[in-house]
């Protein structure tokens, strides 16, 4: 909610609840964006939709979350923002975790669990469970689409919003100035990529 309000409050209008049905590039022109509350022309269009983003070989797969209450009230201080930081296990299975915030819980999750889903179960999920996407080569996708210039696309591979501020940044920088002031080289389209984006 953060990164929305400092978005709001910084003149970006946020459409919730909005279905986006066509995103089409019109050649030297711009973008066309259809969506459920009217048509939009912009000269150049982030596609953030992850696990809604088809034609891409992303894998989405339904995980678990659980979140532990501390057994004592007093001790829920220990795992405050700056006193327990976020965490990363790795070994043959990788698990993470947070810290508290916003509410009074420990987050803990298996990073990965390959429980694959069809994306005609997305409609299934409850609030217990996330949908986490992963790329071949589990890098993040940051790039502007080849046959289509004016279309950037930005996919998280699961991590996004451990890394919102810096995406959000190379996104901005992307499409103002036409390149980013860090290294994305390894976040463009994997190998296996149909040609025709």
């Amino acid at each position: 909610m953060t990164l929305q309000f400092q978005a709001h409050f910084n003149g970006a209008v946020l459409m919730e609840n909005t279905r986006v049905e066509a995103v089409m590039p019109q050649p030297g022109r711009g973008v066309t964006i259809e969506t459920s509350q009217g048509v939009y022309h912009a000269r150049k269009v982030i596609i953030a939709a992850d696990a809604w983003t088809n034609k891409l070989p992303i894998t989405v797969m339904q995980e678990q979350v659980t979140y532990f209450k501390p057994s004592r009230e007093h001790e829920a201080q220990q795992f405050a923002n700056d006193k327990f930081p976020v965490r990363i296990w790795g070994g043959e299975k990788w698990f993470y975790g947070f810290s508290l915030y916003g509410e009074p819980a420990l987050k803990a999750g298996q990073d990965a669990g390959r429980n694959d889903m069809d994306p005609k179960e997305r409609d299934e999920l409850r609030a217990v469970t996330c949908q986490y996407t992963i790329t071949p080569d589990r890098q993040f996708i940051i790039s502007e689409l080849e046959k289509h210039k004016g279309l950037i696309l930005a996919l998280g591979n699961a991590h996004a919003f451990k890394f919102a501020p810096a995406i959000g940044r190379l996104t901005a920088e992307l499409p103002l100035d036409g390149e980013t002031t860090d290294d994305i080289s390894k976040f463009g389209f994997p190998n296996t990529t149909p040609s025709k984006l």
